[in-house]
């Protein structure tokens, strides 16, 4: 098989401190181009490699160390999984977008605990790649820039209620320069803790898909989120229930019904405000 490793011409040297690098890796031609027409109407993107299959991949990010890669979960050489596994390993660490037709609970989740930041639809979401190296440039430039005012706190809400949502929020308010963000499941908080850093999460423990034990130990097995505050708020009363979340890593323990000054007190306190 020829190898598919393709650089832009001078990318090394072409490519300056505010400049998003990306290996593109999926084994369809047509899908890398279509990916590398995308992004190139990203300004300040640009795609250092492209690759058809894992060891090529993996290679690609040890020589060029990009700021991105976008894979597919199927491709020859130990797919997108093998790719995961080898970047832990990679200082700084890349965004790691990963594009497939298997969209599957279980793949989904694989990927995520494997250190995927992002797990999309390659069939409904192919454009969102855009956006978000768009983010990631934007993020990049600011930082080059001149040194910003403090930013806001950014307090993830994970609760498949929106109602609770919205009531946490609204009591967390008064702490003064915080920004929410919003999960609605314990697997699309995962996927948005990559987008900003973030300060604290208040987290339920029943919800779909991935629970909050589960978002737990994600958390704690991963370096990037091992010491990030997770409060847990949950209708779970029972001492069983509290004693498994602290020792999965919570920071934090309250049920509901909950006091409003207990939980603001609470997330003042982890945010050592």
């Amino acid at each position: 098989m020829a190898c598919c490793c393709l650089m832009s011409q001078n990318a090394d040297t072409a490519s300056g401190s505010d400049t998003i690098r990306v290996v593109i890796a999926d084994d369809a031609p047509a899908v890398r181009r279509g990916l590398s027409d995308l992004l190139g109407e990203v300004n300040g993107v640009q795609v250092v490699a492209q690759t058809e299959d894992a060891p090529q991949t993996i290679a690609a990010i040890q020589t060029h160390t990009p700021d991105a890669v976008v894979l597919d979960f199927r491709m020859p050489g130990g797919g997108g999984l093998a790719v995961l596994e080898a970047a832990k390993n990679v200082v700084p660490k890349p965004v790691l977008i990963v594009l497939t037709n298997y969209t599957e609970p279980g793949y989904r989740a694989s990927c995520l605990q494997a250190g995927a930041h992002y797990f999309l639809d390659k069939s409904t979401q192919f454009g969102l790649v855009a956006d978000l190296i768009r983010e990631l440039a934007a993020n990049t430039r600011r930082q080059a820039g001149p040194k910003p005012p403090p930013q806001p706190v950014r307090i993830l809400v994970v609760d498949d209620s929106q109602t609770m949502r919205r009531m946490v929020m609204s009591v967390l308010q008064p702490l003064g320069n915080v920004v929410f963000d919003q999960a609605a499941s314990g697997l699309e908080a995962v996927e948005r803790l990559a987008l900003a850093p973030t300060g604290l999460m208040v987290l339920d423990l029943n919800m779909p898909d991935m629970h909050g034990f589960e978002v737990l130990r994600f958390l704690r097995q991963h370096q990037a989120y091992k010491d990030l505050p997770v409060l847990v708020l949950t209708t779970r009363g029972d001492d069983l229930s509290k004693t498994e979340a602290l020792a999965l890593g919570a920071s934090a323990y309250l049920t509901k019904p909950f006091s409003q000054q207990e939980l603001l007190d609470c997330a003042r306190k982890l945010l050592g405000t």
